[in-house]
């Protein structure tokens, strides 16, 4: 009698292999599993996968994500990456690293992979580093203390440092070209660009005092110091830091009020806006007295007056033909206003099937009627264009007021004196005269004043 065991081939017959990995089943370690064939531990019938080495720049305890690696190993093509470099090899693998961030860091390292997972930081050194010495000093001419220097190399690859001075302990630093600035609480700043060169010192001297320093929050402010004869001079770099506390300099900016002020150590100055013109026309037919701030405007030809004024406040008073008025005006810079006694004519857009904007035409009009509008508050008035159902035609005649209402709000004249009103029905007219909207004046009157009776 023959038994049969599992695993074992019969005589004559192949071993038994279940997983179909080349491996028979007595040999196998993971008879389900067929083994993965990439050269690592072939021989237990067991998946796997390679173990993973990563290769991380590190200078001052923190990766440098810009440092630039160059990974040559023995079973691979040459690799350059930027940052940290990752990959899956067969141990024994030697993989030999270099790594540099700009000018002034420098690194390397010499492995061989294992069968384990990894993380290998390579650390990185600073380049024939060189000394630089502050010596600053106070009002006193004593020894400051509490002074920070920041080094910002021009390499953008090199990191910056911020280091305290200290007496007697120079600061090492990569060679290269660097910005350096001195800061000390409660005194003005100390800037310098040096060269480090390797085995020669630099030395910096700064003297903190309360040094004059105006700061003028101004797109293109200009300061000008006085000139021993009378004239006002652009001052040179770090001129100012050299003018005595109680020097008045001339102070301008482009669309502001200059000002002279006097040097009193740190200080921040403000200039006021120069105000903008405004154009105002008056239509005011038959008077016998125009005033514009009190002072008497001739009308021209049939009572039009045309005035070029500041942005701000402004009293108007009319007087003739029946009439005394007296209003206060408040005037925006950059825009333009019309006066009349008369009521303008309600202005209507028309707008093609379907459509909720007005053409391009219709905009220009809207928007030009928008810069003679501001003394006037006006009601939108869509109308249904009998084109649908009642519901299509309600919602077509809001889209249309809303779509007028943006381009009037864009053209800057204010919410609050802008009405929309429910869509009117229109039972005259053709099908184009029904796709209108109106812009209605409802108020005749400056806004905050009444004529006098």
């Amino acid at each position: 009698m023959l038994a049969w065991l599992p695993g074992v081939a019969l005589a004559g017959g192949a071993p038994k292999d279940k997983d179909a990995d080349g491996i028979p089943n007595r040999e196998d370690s993971c008879k389900n599993d067929p083994e993965t064939h990439n050269g690592f531990a072939d021989e237990d019938g067991c998946p796997d996968v390679l173990p993973t080495v990563r290769f991380v720049p590190i200078y001052g305890g923190e990766e440098l994500s810009e440092a630039v690696l160059t990974v040559r190993s023995s079973n691979a093509p040459d690799t350059w990456t930027r940052g940290a470099f990752e990959s899956t090899a067969l141990p024994g693998v030697m993989y030999s690293v270099s790594v540099a961030s700009g000018s002034c860091l420098t690194g390397d390292v010499k492995v061989m992979h294992g069968d384990e997972d990894r993380t290998i930081p390579i650390e990185m050194v600073m380049n024939e580093s060189a000394g630089v010495s502050i010596r600053p000093t106070g009002p006193d001419g004593g020894w400051l203390s509490g002074v920070v220097a920041q080094y910002v190399n021009v390499d953008p690859m090199c990191p910056s440092a911020t280091l305290d001075v200290a007496e007697n302990e120079p600061h090492k630093v990569a060679a290269g070209t660097y910005a350096v600035q001195l800061t000390a609480d409660g005194y003005a700043d100390h800037s310098w660009t040096i060269e480090v060169d390797s085995g020669r010192e630099v030395v910096l001297e700064p003297r903190f005092g309360v040094e004059p320093s105006l700061e003028v929050p101004a797109p293109g402010a200009r300061v000008w110091v006085p000139h021993p004869h009378g004239i006002w001079m652009a001052p040179h770099a770090g001129e100012l830091a050299d003018l005595k506390p109680g020097t008045g300099v001339r102070v301008e900016a482009p669309g502001r009020i200059p000002a002279t002020v006097v040097l009193n150590g740190e200080q921040r100055i403000s200039l006021e806006r120069t105000p903008e013109a405004v154009s105002l026309t008056l239509s005011v037919g038959v008077a016998d007295i125009v005033e514009v701030d009190g002072e008497y405007i001739k009308p021209g030809e049939q009572g039009v007056v045309a005035l070029a004024l500041q942005s701000g406040e402004h009293a108007l008073h009319v007087s003739g033909g029946g009439r005394d008025i007296k209003r206060e005006l408040e005037l925006e810079r950059g825009r333009r206003y019309w006066v009349t006694e008369r009521v303008p004519d309600a202005h209507v857009l028309l707008f093609g099937p379907d459509k909720t904007r007005p053409d391009p035409g219709g905009r220009d009009k809207l928007i030009e009627m928008a810069e003679h509008i501001g003394l006037y508050d006006f009601a939108i008035v869509p109308y249904l264009p009998m084109e649908g159902s009642a519901s299509f035609d309600t919602k077509l005649a809001n889209d249309r007021a809303q779509s007028v209402l943006q381009i009037l709000l864009d053209a800057g004249i204010s919410e609050a004196r802008l009405q929309v009103r429910e869509p009117h029905a229109a039972f005259d007219g053709d099908a184009k005269e029904r796709r209108r909207l109106e812009i209605v004046p409802v108020l005749a009157t400056l806004p905050g004043a009444e004529p006098t009776p």
